[in-house]
């Protein structure tokens, strides 16, 4: 196959260089992306062929041969059929679509920020393979932990404004699984967000993350508290007034957890 004889070059060419970058020309490269591009529309089907065009792609990173104009031609596609590939039947193509999504993020996070909404979606969505249980018998476990590394590189390089915008309602509204990644997310985000900011959003923010420290299921509880926390310890003035409407049970363990984050700081 055509697809195949590209891949094969590239994998080839970036091995072999010599300066650390691939010497194919920009058309090379060009034709290569094409290449990765069919392969990977063929959804559930040829797992392997597909898995050796991610790690291509990944290559590709790596090796600086996508410059900003290949980019500016392919990056939309790129995204879209990762986006899309994130849905296989197969963990291995997840968690290796999921690779290549947080190796484009930290390359060229600018150009993430039209589709910030999208991906995290997408990327949370993934936590339903998660039901936080013992995972010894699961073979896809890898799936929701690479999902948090890509959550992770989200935060770190897309603007805290944008994350916070996204993740509120999700929060709000979200089934468990996403609401605790979205709040995961958030307690890094609010360690991000100008003081300022972050104060004036509290309305948004502190309903939907009080709705959850009552939740039934105790990783969304653990997630909230750990979240109220890292706000309490930026803004404690703006949340006191928050903080007393808990009732006595929830206030005692938000303050126990305080006072511990506290002590760990002063270490």
């Amino acid at each position: 196959q055509k697809a195949s004889g590209h891949l094969g070059n590239l994998s080839s060419g970036l091995h072999g260089s010599k300066n650390g970058t691939s010497d194919s020309s920009a058309e090379d490269v060009a034709k290569i992306i094409v290449d990765i591009l069919e392969e990977l529309s063929n959804h559930n089907e040829r797992v392997e062929q597909r898995k050796n065009a991610m790690q291509c792609l990944q290559g590709l990173i790596d090796k600086g041969a996508i410059t900003p104009d290949l980019l500016e031609n392919y990056f939309n596609n790129l995204l879209l059929i990762l986006v899309e590939t994130l849905g296989d039947t197969s963990g291995d193509v997840k968690v290796l679509a999921l690779k290549c999504m947080q190796k484009m993020l930290q390359k060229f996070p600018r150009q993430f920020e039209g589709y910030a909404e999208l991906v995290i979606l997408r990327v949370l969505e993934l936590h339903k393979d998660d039901t936080f249980r013992d995972y010894v018998s699961r073979k896809d476990i890898k799936v929701p932990y690479a999902a948090s590394d890509v959550e992770d590189t989200i935060v770190k390089v897309l603007p805290p404004e944008q994350n916070f915008r996204i993740l509120t309602p999700i929060i709000q509204k979200m089934e468990y699984h996403m609401a605790c990644g979205a709040i995961q997310m958030m307690t890094k985000v609010v360690e991000k967000m100008p003081t300022d900011l972050l104060e004036a959003s509290l309305p948004n923010l502190i309903p939907g993350l009080f709705k959850n420290f009552e939740h039934k299921e105790s990783p969304v509880r653990k997630a909230s508290c750990f979240c109220l926390v890292a706000i309490y310890l930026r803004v404690e003035e703006a949340m006191r007034p928050y903080m007393d409407t808990l009732n006595g049970h929830r206030m005692k363990l938000l303050n126990l957890y305080i006072k511990k984050r506290r002590e760990d700081e002063s270490k």
